[in-house]
C-alpha cells in the first residue's frame, strides 16, 4: 500500500494518509456543548430561578453553596438582572444567604459610599417590592460599614441604611414617568431631611 507523503511548513515529510489529530476538535466540541448547556440553564433561570440553578448544578457548572451561587451571579453577565434581583431579595433563608454572600464578595473597601452603591446595583436590578429592597439595602449598609470602619462617615450601619435607601427612593422617583415638579420637590425635601438625620447621628 502506497503511503502519501507531503511536506509540512518545516520541510519534514509527514504521512498525509493518517487521520488528523482529533484532540483540538474534541476540545472545541466540548466547549461548544458546555456553552449550549450554560445558555439552556440561563434560559431556565429566567423562567424559574430554582429550576435553572438545579439544572446547572446537575451539570456541575454551578456549586450548591450560597457562596458558589453568588460567585456565579457575579461572573455570569448573561443572567437577567431583574431575575437576579428578585432572587436575592426573596425572604427565604437560602436566598438571603446567597444575597449576603453576593454582597460579602464585593470589593467596596475604601470606596466612596455612592460609588460603592453604584457598584452594588450594577450587577442586578432592584426588585419592585419594598421589603426586598429593604433587605438588600440593609445588608449593603452593614457590609459597607464593616469594610470601611476608619472612614468615619456613619455612626452606625442604620445611618448608612437610611442614606442608601433615600438615594434609591430619590433615583426611583426621578426616573418615574409619573413624577412631577411638586412630587420631586417633596421627595428632594424628604431625602435631604433623611441625609441630615444620618449625618447628625
Amino acid at each position: 500500500m502506497l503511503t502519501k507523503m507531503s511536506l509540512n511548513c518545516s520541510g519534514v515529510n509527514v504521512d498525509s494518509s493518517l487521520p488528523p489529530h482529533s484532540s483540538a476538535v474534541q476540545q472545541f466540541e466540548q466547549l461548544k456543548q458546555k456553552k449550549e448547556t450554560i445558555e439552556h440553564g440561563i434560559h431556565l433561570f429566567a423562567r424559574e430561578p430554582k429550576e435553572g440553578l438545579k439544572y446547572l448544578q446537575e451539570k456541575d457548572l454551578v456549586g450548591t453553596s450560597p457562596e458558589e451561587i453568588a460567585a456565579f451571579f457575579h461572573r455570569e453577565d448573561r443572567l437577567g438582572k431583574t431575575v437576579v434581583g428578585d432572587y436575592m431579595g426573596n425572604g427565604d433563608d437560602f436566598n438571603k444567604k446567597v444575597m449576603y454572600a453576593y454582597i460579602d464578595q464585593m470589593g467596596i473597601s475604601k470606596r466612596d459610599f455612592v460609588a460603592a452603591l453604584r457598584q452594588f446595583l450594577d450587577g442586578f436590578r432592584l426588585p419592585g417590592e419594598a421589603q426586598k429592597i429593604d433587605r438588600l439595602m440593609e445588608k449593603f449598609a452593614s457590609r459597607y460599614c464593616e469594610c470601611n470602619p476608619n472612614l468615619g462617615l456613619f455612626a452606625s450601619a442604620d445611618t448608612a441604611y437610611v442614606l442608601a435607601y433615600s438615594i434609591i427612593m430619590l433615583t426611583t422617583d426621578l426616573h418615574s414617568p409619573q413624577v412631577c415638579i411638586l412630587s420631586f420637590s417633596l421627595m428632594l425635601f424628604k431625602f435631604l431631611c433623611c441625609r441630615e438625620l444620618a449625618l447628625i447621628e
